[in-house]
């Protein structure tokens, strides 16, 4: 048996500690303890925003948040007279047409779509 109090927290990357449960509720520490008592630690998942630079283009259906849980794959952006020639951002350093944030990722997110002129657009 160790001794807890509302101190002894354990970090989890990606989750924030929620508190000490006994079943469904919140155990509070101010009572007096009178026998063995079962205890369990809950978490939430962190949120983390993804934002995106679309350069006059348009996409539909890229979230704006994720958490460590999620497995997210973008959605690629359209512009009238162009072809999308890939996603930068964070993790990315070269234009790439397919990105995935994966399940256990962290920390906010930026994408800057990048476009090259259509050969049979008329200037």
């Amino acid at each position: 048996h160790q001794a807890l109090s509302e101190e002894n927290i354990f970090i989890n990357e990606g989750y924030t500690f929620e508190g000490w449960f006994e079943g469904a509720s919140l155990y509070n520490f101010s009572s007096p303890v009178t026998e063995d008592t079962d205890l369990e630690a809950k978490y939430i998942e962190d949120t983390y925003s993804i934002t995106y630079n679309l350069d006059g283009g348009s996409v539909s259906g890229n979230p704006t948040k994720y958490t460590i849980e999620d497995t997210i794959t973008l959605k690629n952006p359209s512009k009238q007279g162009y072809t999308f020639a890939g996603w930068t951002g964070t993790g990315i350093d070269t234009q790439t047409t397919s990105v995935t944030i994966p399940v256990g990722s962290t920390g906010a997110r930026n994408y800057v779509a990048h476009y090259s002129a259509s050969e049979d657009t008329a200037y």
